[in-house]
């Protein structure tokens, strides 16, 4: 992704060979940068005036108006801008020349969740699915600092939830499989309403379970950024927390929560709450 984004603040300097201020004469028009601001769902995204910074640490323009002869303007945004904007996956296909934006299957590969754990597929030309068997391992307990979009992974122990909670979207569900688990559910959340996101899963049943907790991102090909996995013992109780960003688009405030057995055929049996706060 680094690569391709230098490639793309490269191109742009190429094929404009002009400074990155001011105006200049291209195709009977005139191209200056920089003029026009973004903004998103009324949301100010970038200012007029601002500069974008390529992985590289250049500074790019961050728009690009071109007026042609007639007077009519029409605004560019490079493919990396666009990407943040709208929250899309980009990679360079250079077997096609291309830029992929939400590649399929995540430039060939996926991952496929089983009820055994995590295994790469890359999906062949026919209809079929072959799957890498392989071990995957589960932690015992998450991975506080890991960001996904507008949530970061906290430790629930700096989270005050001994007040009402701001958002109630689960309290004390028991749910019961025999080989499924918890049907991961989504849900979009706002900072307005409340900082932190809480998910806790008590495991009632005999065998261990993985709870799972994903960031869905909004253009793409049915993939999601996933938290550490983390392994239940029966008997025992996870708390998990999120913190969502206070700025962050709404593009990218939608978590996935789900619980599975760990293994093939034991069942599931958990009761879960998911709670937002102040």
């Amino acid at each position: 992704m680094k690569n391709f984004k230098s490639f793309v603040s490269g191109a742009l300097a190429m094929a404009l060979a002009v400074s990155l201020v001011g105006t200049a004469a291209a195709a009977a028009g005139q191209v200056a940068f920089n003029q026009a601001g973004v903004r998103l769902f009324g949301e100010p995204k970038v200012a007029a005036g601002e500069f974008d910074k390529a992985s590289n640490g250049q500074e790019v323009p961050s728009t690009i108006t071109y007026t042609d002869a007639a007077g009519g303007k029409t605004n560019y945004l490079s493919v990396s801008q666009i990407s943040k904007l709208l929250d899309a996956e980009i990679v360079w296909n250079a077997e096609e020349n291309a830029v992929d934006i939400a590649p399929r299957s995540g430039g060939g590969w996926v991952n496929l969740e089983l009820s055994g754990g995590i295994k790469m597929v890359r999906p062949p030309e026919s209809d079929l699915i072959k799957v890498t068997e392989g071990p995957a391992e589960t932690p015992q307990k998450a991975e506080y600092g890991v960001t996904h979009g507008a949530f970061q992974e906290v430790d629930p122990a700096t989270v005050n939830t001994t007040g009402e909670p701001s958002g109630i979207f689960l309290q004390d569900t028991r749910v019961t499989s025999a080989g499924i688990g918890f049907p991961a559910a989504a849900y979009d959340f706002h900072p307005a309403a409340g900082k932190y996101i809480v998910f806790q899963v008590k495991n009632n049943g005999s065998a261990a379970q993985t709870v799972k907790v994903d960031r869905v991102t909004t253009i793409a090909d049915n993939r999601t950024e996933p938290f550490t996995r983390v392994t239940l013992a029966p008997g025992e109780t996870v708390t998990r927390a999120f913190s969502i960003s206070s700025d962050s688009s709404r593009l990218e405030r939608t978590l996935k929560f789900g619980v599975s057995p760990s293994n093939l055929g034991t069942g599931t049996d958990v009761t879960v709450s998911l709670m937002q706060y102040k």
